[in-house]
């Protein structure tokens, strides 16, 4: 994946059927640790117990963001998809500023109820 400057993604729980998402974080354009903060953060929702079955964003507002990955090269992020684990990534706004990584999605298969 290449991400670049304004890039964002609000919280949210992913596609039903994933089961474990893996990031690895590529060397950056820049020689500096100045992208260190632009990882995949984590969240959880002001409300208690809400949950979300359909990995939809949501806005930040309604979650506090408790954790931030340190986006530096070969630094690795991974996370159980659940219908209360919610991620995301903080909006880019330095100048000139590309994410570049590897995403690896392991899919489980969905059981129909009966």
């Amino acid at each position: 994946m290449h991400d670049k400057t304004n890039y964002s993604l609000g919280p949210h729980t992913d596609n039903a059927g994933k089961v474990i998402v893996a990031l690895i974080y590529f060397e950056s354009d820049k020689e500096d640790n100045t992208q260190s903060s632009f990882g995949t953060s984590v969240y959880i929702p002001k409300e208690i117990g809400f949950v979300c079955s359909t990995g939809e964003h949501h806005e930040r507002d309604n979650f506090i963001r408790v954790y931030s990955a340190n986006f530096k090269k070969n630094n690795a992020f991974s996370f159980c998809r659940s219908d209360n684990s919610f991620h995301g990534v903080e909006k880019v706004q330095d100048k000139a500023v590309e994410r570049k990584l590897l995403q690896y999605s392991l899919y489980g298969v969905l059981k129909k109820e009966r």
